[in-house]
């Protein structure tokens, strides 16, 4: 595999946090010749430097940003270069030679988020392929195809119709699996087979399924009943909207406050991983 180049697809959305501290980790362990293919609305331009072909447009949502990268990407890689679907807010941390080598024997490696209420599909955090097979299946990243949660609750999310095709084609793929030594939140912060480091929420609100239904719902519901014992049925719709929307801001400042504070340990400690307890030494 270190004869093949590696096609790079990313975005970066509203913030500079991200691009170096990406790149830098991509360069550092991805032994290949790469090829850096990003969006960066919203990001400084001088930033931009550090990729080969940057991008923009405010209107695309996040799986068709990833699918114009990847068409654009198949119109310069050959079919056996690899194709590398990363979020921008997720890097290597260990060498990647093992996974791309992988490569030989199984068509796709992506994560899968099993902790986000058995999540079935490929995510995109981080995800590598051939272009070639990438083009063979017409893949993307687009939400769809559905399936039932471990909160019972049917749905979709990016990588669904991805999820699909490989379903219904018997196509087998390697899962990458949450490796955490140590928890901090049971989504954000994710180290996925000890070599992938996902901190999630990093360009938009801190807040994610997680917290709303396991967190939120069961202290809401714990509360109507408190209310409900001293107060009458009567008034359970008001305390439910009125406790969801004050729990979600305790969330939101709580997980702020732990992402601020990982950030402040990445930018000081090159090995932050270990020093957070993340892998294990």
């Amino acid at each position: 595999m270190a004869n093949r180049r590696v096609f790079v697809a990313t975005v970066h959305w509203n913030s500079d946090d991200w691009v170096e501290l990406q790149v830098s980790r991509l360069r550092r362990f991805i032994p290949n010749e790469l090829c850096l293919y990003a969006f960066m609305d919203g990001v400084s331009e001088h930033l931009t430097t550090q990729f080969d072909h940057v991008f923009y447009d405010e209107e695309f949502s996040h799986p068709q940003k990833l699918d114009f990268l990847a068409q654009r990407i198949a119109e310069s890689a050959s079919a056996d270069d690899v194709l590398l679907f990363i979020d921008g807010d997720a890097f290597p941390i260990a060498d990647l030679e093992p996974l791309l080598t992988s490569l030989e024997t199984v068509p796709l490696i992506a994560v899968r988020r099993d902790e986000n209420f058995g999540d079935k599909q490929p995510h995109p955090c981080f995800c590598i392929t051939t272009v070639g097979f990438w083009q063979s299946i017409c893949g993307t990243w687009k939400p769809g195809v559905q399936w039932m949660r471990d909160d019972g609750v049917m749905g979709s999310d990016v990588g669904g119709n991805l999820y699909g095709i490989l379903r219904d084609n018997a196509i087998d793929w390697k899962p990458l699996l949450r490796s955490n030594a140590t928890e901090l939140h049971p989504l954000f912060f994710g180290v996925y087979a000890d070599c992938v480091y996902h901190h999630g929420a990093g360009f938009r609100d801190k807040l994610c399924r997680r917290d709303a239904r396991l967190g939120i719902d069961a202290y809401s519901a714990f509360c109507i009943r408190l209310f409900n014992k001293m107060q009458g049925k009567a008034y359970l719709k008001w305390p439910r909207t009125w406790l969801r929307k004050h729990v979600n801001w305790y969330m939101r400042r709580k997980n702020s406050r732990l992402h601020n504070k990982v950030m402040a340990d990445i930018a000081v400690d090159d090995n932050f991983v270990f020093a957070l307890g993340l892998v294990s030494t």
